[in-house]
């Protein structure tokens, strides 16, 4: 039986998608940016002129961003809610899932500032054993470099000061998640979406329904840089991580030549092979993952929020994958010995103090605005060197 359509919110709701990480955000978040334009006729405003509004919600929540990032002011934070407030139709859609990292003041000010009674939380949800290899991994590209096998061991058994990634637990006790968010707003006001792995569209799908918008508006935009990285692959960037660490290199070098520049070039230009091994979960974890399952549906539902899908999906514990074979190291050291000294020459030749704050995610538009404003100032340093001759 096929699943029924969900009521579309209210006119003047906003709606606000929390995530968390590695629950399908990258793909919400790419089709509302790319049909932004097409939205605004059917009545609904995406607020976030960048695909994913993370500077603005850094500055709200006070978490640091990516290595080389740094903390963003809070003004980032209230130039988004004067979007929210500027915009004109029905609905108002805002997705990050940087907001899961958000304590229970900070979700307190989101609501008030985003609408108060206006404002309808999502919540997207997945099995925690496809999250833990996905998140793990993305912790490697931002300077980890702790094993895949001891970070599991450090995050399940071991007490929360000796956690590597602090907030892990704090955006996947996914019950307790919901729990916080609906108290702030009212569980009414909350939906929870839990994917159908065999129906890739029904994601989006739930989107559209909830905005009143029509079928295959929202469309998957496959995004390469996004793409998780095979075994072979993220323990090539967990080496480079711990050479890196030996050279002391600036976090915003670290930012801009290897996780923006070096990694990012492996994840766009090239396509693993369908027999490159991907990251295997061992099974004792993958068990623990079936209990927090469970613990997770039984919380949810008491809470009396709006589902859509299966929460018994959040327990389904997949067959335990083999450990990959172990690959050539005098291969992976001379490459991991090859990129390291590649970035090390460029951070270099460019001082800290002159890297700029990273602009990828940023609008066409407005990169063109910074890139004509640092052109301008480099005009103005020549000309005014040339008149001191």
């Amino acid at each position: 039986m096929g699943r029924s359509a969900a009521p579309a919110l209210p006119v003047g709701t906003r709606l606000v998608h929390i995530g968390p990480h590695k629950t399908g955000t990258t793909a919400i978040q790419g089709a509302l940016h790319g049909a932004r334009e097409e939205l605004s006729k059917y009545g609904t405003t995406v607020a976030h002129k960048e695909r994913n509004p993370m500077r603005a919600v850094l500055g709200l929540t006070g978490e640091p961003g990516m290595k080389g990032v740094g903390r963003q002011d809070a003004s980032e934070w209230e130039r988004l809610v004067a979007d929210v407030e500027a915009a004109r139709t029905d609905r108002v859609v805002i997705s990050s899932e940087f907001l899961a990292d958000a304590d229970d003041a900070a979700i307190k000010q989101a609501v008030a500032d985003l609408g108060g009674p206006a404002v309808h939380i999502a919540v997207t949800l997945r099995s925690l054993a496809k999250i833990l290899p996905s998140q793990w991994q993305q912790y490697v590209q931002n300077d980890l470099t702790v094993d895949y096998p001891t970070w599991l061991d450090l995050m399940f058994n071991r007490p929360a000061r000796e956690h590597p990634n602090r907030r892990f637990w704090l955006r996947h006790r996914h019950g307790r998640l919901v729990e916080r968010w609906a108290a702030a707003v009212g569980p009414d006001r909350l939906t929870v979406i839990v994917p159908d792995e065999s129906d890739r569209g029904m994601l989006l799908r739930s989107f559209e329904e909830l905005l009143a918008l029509p079928r295959g508006v929202l469309r998957q935009r496959p995004d390469q840089a996004n793409r998780s990285l095979t075994w072979d692959e993220v323990e090539l960037v967990r080496r480079c991580n711990e050479l890196l660490a030996e050279q002391k290199l600036p976090p915003a070098a670290y930012y801009t030549y290897f996780r923006n520049g070096a990694v990012k070039r492996m994840k766009t230009a090239r396509r693993p092979g369908p027999d490159e091994p991907a990251i295997a979960t061992p099974g004792w974890a993958l068990d623990r993952t079936a209990e927090l399952g469970e613990e997770t549906a039984r919380q949810v539902s008491k809470l009396g929020v709006r589902v859509l899908g299966d929460l018994d999906r959040l327990a389904e514990r997949p067959v335990c994958g083999e450990p990959p074979e172990e690959g050539d190291p005098a291969l992976v050291e001379a490459a991991a010995e090859a990129i390291v000294g590649a970035v090390d020459a460029a951070a270099r030749r460019q001082p800290s103090s002159r890297l700029s704050s990273p602009v990828d995610e940023a609008p066409a538009k407005e990169l063109a605005k910074v890139l004509a404003r640092r052109a301008s100032r480099r005009v103005s340093r020549r000309f005014r060197a040339w008149r001191r001759r």
